[in-house]
């Protein structure tokens, strides 16, 4: 009977120990079995469109912190992506300034104020520079945003190249083989740039609340991003499964 007993409660360990882990696996991958599910339902065509949708979601989101950043051309994002301008130059352009230059602006002079005019400039200078800085995280944030994107779309080519130098007999054997490499080099991508992101995000919450901002914004950026990296995802699947 306690052998019994023992043996019950064993099971039961077991049992509750791959739930856990089935809990954790489902958990950790959402977003990779999400991007699986969509990939399945929409045609290539149709998550384009779905894609440029939640671009427009996330500028539409961050546009609503009054900025005055714009995204790069594609011509400046080669640029940036080849090496031939700087991270700081393409923040640069994106808050309309030449190329490495500095900030213009009118200087004031200390020893020319004194009293409330010195303490009002003061307070105008620091609200300005705040508002720089809430510009600068926003154009980080589509830095990050297009060197991911770049990343794995040269993962895809890199797949789609060795799945092409197969023989036909090896093809049908080493697809899944090549999905499940390329796959897990896309993980470690998404898990660097989702650290970046929310590093930039809780520079820019500390800053949003330091102005009495609406510290909302944050939470549409991440449900937009998240979005987006599913889409992306699905996009990329669906283009490898077609090979």
């Amino acid at each position: 009977m306690r052998k019994s007993k023992t043996i019950t409660k064993i099971i039961w360990i077991v049992i509750t120990v791959c739930v856990i882990l089935i809990a954790w696996f489902v958990i950790s991958q959402r977003n990779n079995l999400q991007a699986l599910l969509v990939s399945a339902q929409y045609s290539s065509a149709d998550l384009e469109t779905q894609l440029s949708d939640e671009n427009a979601a996330i500028a539409g989101a961050m546009e609503k912190l009054d900025g005055s950043v714009q995204d790069l051309s594609e011509e400046d994002k080669q640029r940036l992506l080849s090496g031939t301008i700087t991270e700081e130059e393409a923040i640069n352009i994106m808050l309309g300034k030449t190329g490495g230059t500095d900030e213009t602006g009118t200087a004031v002079s200390g020893s020319a104020e004194t009293g409330q005019s010195a303490q009002t400039a003061a307070s105008e200078t620091e609200t300005d520079d705040t508002e720089k800085q809430i510009d600068t995280l926003i154009a980080k944030i589509y830095i990050l945003r297009t060197t991911y994107e770049s990343k794995l779309e040269s993962l895809l080519r890199s797949a789609a190249s060795d799945y092409q130098s197969l023989s036909t007999e090896e093809r049908s054997s080493s697809k899944m083989q090549l999905f499940s490499t390329y796959s897990s080099q896309a993980t470690a991508l998404e898990s660097e740039c989702d650290q970046q992101i929310s590093g930039v995000l809780s520079e820019l919450q500390s800053l949003l609340e330091k102005t009495g901002g609406d510290v909302s914004i944050i939470q549409d950026i991440k449900t937009a991003y998240e979005s987006e990296k599913t889409l992306k995802k699905a996009y990329y699947i669906h283009l490898f499964m077609e090979h």
